[in-house]
């Protein structure tokens, strides 16, 4: 199940993208009625161009289908009305955001900062609407992208950042998203003179992009 939901999550990534034009458009009375599909799993899987409730609605019907349980959540996002998906996995519970990881815009492709985030963790930005869903409790790790893939460094050291790398790339992930436990740990590692570190370590320079939120930081190497 695990990985389907992460095939599904990857290949909903690569065959959409946000619909910004639309979203500026979706309060004017003018507006073109097909404007209101990009709230739908329609405009997510055969426009391609949705916003985040199109992503959610998307995710959870084709994960429905799949068996997998997995619910629309909707609240706000850093104070902004903004929708995602809490999944079953095992026997636990887990935080998603497809929307937020498909960085078209920026890096132009997939993290994987926000598949698998606990309650606590995505309480950080994110607030489930006290109207809608009773969201299951989200405690589980184990299914957290990063941790189940080796991209997690627990203890700090460029070794143990250059081997998440490594785990990335065998993975084929690209960017690279590499998870802290602690935040401490995130602070020292996003710093100039650890990037050139990492650089040497590598022997190869790199892109990035850190996330304070999720205590990320998404590496995209040079050819």
């Amino acid at each position: 199940d695990f990985q389907k939901a992460v095939y599904v999550y990857e290949y909903i990534a690569k065959h959409a993208k946000y619909d910004t034009e639309g979203y500026a458009k979706r309060n004017d009375p003018k507006r073109n009625k097909s404007v209101d599909l990009m709230y739908t799993p329609y405009a997510c899987l055969v426009k391609g161009k949705c916003v985040c409730a199109g992503y959610a609605a998307a995710y959870k019907l084709i994960l429905n289908e799949l068996g997998i349980e997995c619910y629309y959540v909707s609240g706000d996002g850093n104070g902004e009305g903004h929708a995602w998906n809490i999944i079953k996995l095992g026997e636990g519970y887990y935080n998603v955001d497809l929307t937020w990881d498909d960085q078209d815009g920026r890096f132009g492709s997939l993290y994987h900062a926000y598949f698998g985030l606990t309650t606590k963790a995505f309480s950080r930005s994110h607030k489930v609407d006290q109207y809608g869903l009773k969201a299951p409790e989200c405690e589980s790790t184990k299914y957290n992208y990063c941790n189940y893939y080796g991209l997690t460094v627990s203890e700090l050291s460029v070794s143990n950042v250059v081997k998440a790398i490594k785990n990335g790339r065998q993975k084929g992930d690209d960017p690279i998203t590499v998870r802290f436990t602690s935040l401490d740990d995130f602070n020292s590692a996003n710093k100039s003179s650890f990037y050139q570190k990492i650089a040497d370590k590598m022997g190869k320079g790199f892109s990035y992009i850190p996330n304070t939120d999720t205590r990320t930081i998404s590496f995209r190497f040079k050819d």
